[in-house]
């Protein structure tokens, strides 16, 4: 169907209130973004790593990543790891809310002169001392998914997968979330998941090389929320028949929501 015959069909008959709000959410609010279409199967066939920030990620997993040129994104405070490894991501996305502060604006800046291709949500306000790829969130009810409450957090809708990050990116209790829906966007057949350990929270598990609170866990039964995301978007993939494979290589943790490949393995194979 033509994009004509697509707004003949919503124009025709009475021209509603619920017509016009629709009109302009589609046409406004999610218009194309040019800057991310960029991106569209730039890697594609490839192979990529997704680093979390759990516990179990290791400085010599990340030099060998950096040994064997893979390519890999991150996230948010993974910058504090960089003074102990000469391993860099490929992609970096920023979801913290904190992203607009002295500290992660010096990281963004320093890691887009090296070459890194910085993603960032819309919703955050960043220094124009940084020119990251800027992505729409889509979940109205986003404010809830962290909640500590059970209550509210059972309001927020379940992360989804967005197959044109062009107009949105659907947000989850984890940045991880969003992530896989870049890889995908870009054209990467199969993702390996490494520091996604989904067990850890304030008060329990420190990772001294990254010297932040693990996962960004504030409650202990948050991980159990971010797993239930993992397999909701796993879900609306198959649904959708996205051919990308997502392999968890963590070492330990307890996200068994992906096929476990060891990490030693894949990157030797």
């Amino acid at each position: 169907m033509t994009l004509y015959e697509k707004l003949r069909i919503m124009l025709s008959g009475r021209f509603t209130l619920f017509k016009i709000v629709y009109l302009y959410i589609r046409f406004l609010l999610y218009t194309p973004d040019k800057q991310i279409g960029k991106l569209k199967n730039c890697c594609e066939g490839k192979r990529c790593f997704i680093v979390g920030l759990g516990p179990s990620l290791q400085v010599n997993d990340l030099e060998t990543l950096y040994e064997k040129g893979e390519i890999c994104f991150s996230v948010n405070r993974i910058y504090h790891i960089f003074e102990k490894t000469n391993w860099r991501p490929n992609f970096f996305l920023v979801s913290d809310k904190r992203g607009d502060d002295d500290e992660m604006v010096a990281a963004m800046k320093e890691m887009e002169g090296e070459g890194v291709v910085t993603i960032c949500s819309r919703e955050l306000k960043l220094s124009p001392l940084v020119h990251p790829v800027r992505y729409r969130s889509r979940n109205y009810l986003t404010p809830l998914i962290n909640s500590k409450l059970e209550f509210f957090r059972k309001m927020a809708k379940p992360c989804r997968y967005s197959i044109n990050p062009e107009k949105f990116i659907y947000d989850g209790s984890s940045c991880i979330h969003s992530v896989i829906q870049f890889a995908g966007y870009m054209g990467f057949s199969e993702v390996y998941l490494i520091g996604c350990d989904c067990d850890s929270f304030q008060g329990k598990d420190y990772n001294e090389f990254i010297r932040i609170k693990t996962d960004g866990m504030k409650y202990k039964e948050e991980g159990v929320v971010v797993i239930d995301d993992y397999q909701s978007i796993k879900d609306d993939m198959e649904y959708k028949e996205i051919a990308m494979s997502i392999f968890n290589s963590t070492r330990g943790g307890k996200l068994e929501v992906f096929p476990r490949r060891n990490f030693d393995d894949v990157i030797n194979h």
